[in-house]
């Protein structure tokens, strides 16, 4: 696999299923964020999660139930589009403002989370860019294969097991896996 492609809904796809599922396909291009876990405050992520939850809601989803992703499916393509555009650009604006102790601005930790990130290049995945915020990452990755999802997300959970630690001696430590 030398070439990166775009989704292809007629091609066989992987599904990891985790806080939200993760869909790849061998050479098809993913955005993934991965945040420090002071990134958001409680009190941000509590407001974003209400006003998700009401816009659920006035259309007709219960958010509590496991399938809400799926009823949103449901809505037309618009409707959809409209959710998405409203949340992500939220999620992302918070992460901005560079909250928390932004330890992936010492150069130390960022190239920790750098030379993590390279590792698995063209090994399990190819890194066709990112960028390292002071407290989060932005990936454009392509999985190799059917098993690369479910390896990586393996990887960020082994990374994230520490949180509490109170040096960021390992910065890969205190990546959250919390997507919305």
């Amino acid at each position: 696999m030398d070439e990166l492609h775009c989704f292809d809904p007629d091609q066989p796809v992987s599904i990891v299923d985790r806080k939200l599922p993760h869909w790849s396909q061998p050479g098809v291009v993913c955005f993934i964020t991965f945040r420090t876990h002071d990134s958001l405050p409680a009190e941000t992520i509590h407001h974003f999660q209400e006003e998700r939850a009401s816009w659920l809601m006035n259309h007709g989803i219960d958010w509590r139930k496991c399938d809400w992703q799926t009823q949103l499916k449901r809505l037309s393509r618009q409707t959809q589009r409209e959710f998405h555009r409203t949340f992500s650009r939220r999620w992302h604006e918070n992460l901005d403002r560079c909250c928390g102790q932004c330890r992936l601005a010492a150069e130390e930790n960022t190239q920790d989370v750098r030379e993590s990130l390279l590792h698995f290049d063209e090994k399990r995945y190819i890194l066709s860019n990112f960028v390292i915020m002071p407290n989060h990452v932005h990936l454009l990755v392509a999985m190799k294969d059917e098993y690369s999802m479910h390896f990586t997300m393996r990887i960020v959970e082994a990374l994230h097991r520490s949180p509490d630690q109170s040096k960021m001696c390992d910065s890969r430590a205190v990546l959250a896996t919390r997507w919305f």
